[in-house]
């Protein structure tokens, strides 16, 4: 997610254009639709301003409607529960999320970590519904 924004950030300051939006979820092999791409764009920018941050890019990310469901979701989160308890400790799952597979970087991390809903215990329940889990 991070290369594709910087890619956009043409002026390297940290931003890109609201109205690319669209564009660049389509890159990263999404299709969303023009209706919803539009509410989130008026909800991340309600000043029309044209700027989006990365923080601001990622919560836009994760509230794009998708194909993926809880079925497809659930493996993924079940692979770091070892004790079968339905929940993660957000700050573990960070951890691995930053060092296993395609690794997220830190921004990453803390934009990820932004965007989850997570309890007073520092846990987040994964077998709720997905959007329930993001906010």
């Amino acid at each position: 997610m991070k290369e594709t924004f910087d890619t956009y950030d043409t002026k390297n300051q940290g931003i890109i254009k609201t109205s690319m939006l669209g564009k660049i979820i389509r890159t990263l092999g999404f299709n969303p639709l023009e209706s919803d791409i539009q509410r989130i764009s008026k909800e991340l920018d309600p000043s029309n301003s044209d700027a989006l941050k990365f923080p601001e890019y990622v919560a836009a990310y994760t509230r794009i409607p998708t194909s993926v469901t809880d079925k497809d979701i659930l493996p993924a989160f079940q692979v770091f529960d070892t004790e079968k308890r339905g929940v993660l400790e957000a700050e573990d799952m960070l951890k691995n999320l930053m060092n296993i597979g395609e690794k997220l970087d830190e921004v990453e991390g803390e934009a990820f970590k932004e965007n989850i809903n997570i309890n007073d215990q520092g846990l987040f329940d994964y077998n709720g519904k997905y959007d329930k889990i993001f906010t």
